[in-house]
């Protein structure tokens, strides 16, 4: 399952399927399954190398509100998801 996030001064669209991207976020089914249920959280993901981030980290820092609201979104997805 791949999805595109772009940020745009601030707002955020998420979007199916892969595009262009400044940074990558790479994650296994079961690894994103975990995520999303609340078993892992992405630290401890990366921490354990299930989790990898490429490209312009600095930009994940920039906007960092903006993809904590994504996080609510994805919340409603998780739950109307079966896995």
């Amino acid at each position: 399952m791949e999805y595109t996030f772009r940020l745009d001064h601030g707002a955020v669209a998420v979007e199916p399927g892969p595009g262009p991207a400044d940074v990558e976020i790479v994650q296994d089914y079961a690894t994103a399954m975990r995520i999303s249920q609340g078993r892992l959280s992405p630290a401890t993901a990366f921490a354990a190398g299930l989790l990898t981030v490429g490209g312009s980290i600095g930009l994940l820092v920039e906007h960092q509100d903006a993809l904590a609201a994504v996080g609510g979104a994805m919340a409603e997805l998780a739950q109307a998801t079966t896995y």
